[in-house]
């Protein structure tokens, strides 16, 4: 129990009678009391690191154990829920006689995953995909019970003509305030796990929980549109060239007054394993000051990457190409302009400008038309911003994604290709960045 101690009443079956004023203390984690997560952690994690099983990464969530002949199993912790990559069948049965000998375990250990927290699975040997599928078909169904509206099928998460309002008037309907709040939190979990495409909006509409207004209500009603017709989204992850690195990223920000939105996207062999959408903790005086303080968010999610390939035993080989649409940015992150007098009031950030000139990152220069961060910091409508061949860039998705609505059959495929094609053009591009901007900087220290 650690250094608390927990008292409780005695429940109506306690066998033995209690004088006036005594209770009972837990000498053991109990259930849904705060200490029983951290408590179930130090046991396990402990458990783990005293068998062999070694973390991979600081808040011992992932284990890994590596043989001398080569075989490793990897094990993936998610409160008492456990998931294993073995790379034989013997080092998985190995772990399960260990680990039932002190825990107690449920069955379906040994078959192949099919779904994780939520999570579904497709694996075969081209790939696996992730979907949340089921749960978005829920969720629509629940929604469509509830509001009497129609539905109506839309082609993007978001096309509002202006900003969602600030001081509107709140619904007082305590009913559908609590309905907004519900679906809102529902909908964050899709994005957490597998749905980049809505980030931006559903974090939008997070804003307003406390206060949503019919403004609001309508964004949420026309995401839920764009739901109906899109509800399914996979994510497909396949092996990578031998030889080359599978990380990679996008960073954007969208300036504006009073805070501006911070959008990364990271790249695990050209599909996304990270993204994140979120409005800007500090006021950002023009729009390098908003590229660069994006830049630093993005940097730090990409460094933590690195290191976790590395504890997984896949060591990247050279710095992560990021792309950035802001030259401005980019310069500054090398100490080609800026200055102190320019830079004195993010200076805490600096540790972003480092990781470049230390070879974890390289930014690199992309058009804005092939920034694929772009859907995480604003809202795209049909007639707004497009990639090459007048595409809109937020359809049918971020990289090698498989939708199987019939309101979208016939765009995966060449928007698959023509974003993978698209992809391997800016890595190659990255390469010849990485050696120009490291003469750069060599440049700028014999200088200094």
């Amino acid at each position: 129990m650690g250094s608390d101690r927990i008292l409780i009443r005695p429940p109506d079956w306690w066998p033995e009678s209690l004088k006036q004023g005594q209770v009972l203390q837990a000498v053991r984690s109990v259930y849904r009391t705060k200490q029983a997560p951290r408590c179930w952690h130090t046991r396990v994690s402990t458990w783990m690191e005293e068998n062999g099983y070694l973390p991979a990464n600081d808040e011992k969530t992932i284990f890994r154990k590596e043989e001398a002949n080569g075989d490793s199993i990897v094990q993936g912790l998610f409160v008492d829920d456990m998931m294993h990559i073995p790379s034989t069948k013997r080092m998985l049965k190995e772990f399960l006689d260990l680990y039932n000998k002190e825990f107690q375990t449920t069955s379906g250990m040994t078959k192949a995953m099919d779904m994780f927290v939520g999570i579904e699975y497709q694996q075969s040997s081209s790939g696996i995909n992730l979907h949340q599928d089921h749960y978005m078909q829920v969720l629509i169904e629940d929604y469509q019970k509830q509001v009497e509206e129609t539905l109506y099928s839309r082609k993007i998460p978001m096309s509002l003509p202006r900003e969602l309002c600030e001081d509107e008037e709140p619904v007082p309907s305590l009913a559908l305030q609590k309905l907004y709040r519900s679906f809102n939190q529902r909908l964050n979990y899709a994005v957490v796990w597998t749905r980049p495409d809505i980030a931006h909006t559903v974090g939008q509409l997070a804003r307003f929980g406390g206060r949503a207004g019919p403004s609001h209500m309508a964004a949420l009603h026309y995401l839920m549109g764009y739901l109906k017709a899109r509800p399914s989204f996979k994510l497909r992850y396949v092996r990578g060239t031998p030889g080359e690195d599978p990380l990679s990223g996008y960073v954007d920000s969208d300036w504006r007054a009073p805070k501006s939105v911070t959008g990364y996207l990271a790249l695990y062999n050209l599909t996304p394993i990270a993204w994140r959408s979120k409005r800007q903790p500090t006021t950002a005086l023009s729009t390098a000051e908003a590229e660069y303080m994006a830049a630093s968010v993005g940097a730090k999610e990409l460094i933590y990457l690195r290191r976790l390939c590395a504890g997984l035993g896949n060591e990247m080989r050279g710095p992560t190409p990021v792309g950035e649409d802001n030259t401005a940015c980019i310069e500054w992150a090398n100490y080609v302009i800026g200055g102190r007098e320019r830079a004195k009031h993010i200076d805490p950030r600096k540790h972003f400008a480092h990781a470049v000139q230390n070879g974890e990152i390289v930014l690199y220069k992309v058009a804005s038309c092939n920034q694929l961060a772009d859907i995480l910091t604003k809202a795209l409508s049909q007639v707004g911003r497009t990639a090459g061949g007048g595409q809109p860039l937020l359809d049918p998705g971020l990289a090698v994604v498989i939708p199987d609505s019939p309101s979208c059959a016939g765009q995966a495929g060449p928007m698959t290709t023509r974003l993978a094609s698209k992809l391997k053009a800016l890595e190659a591009q990255a390469g010849k960045v990485t050696t120009r901007l490291a003469a750069r900087v060599c440049r700028a220290k014999l200088g200094a």
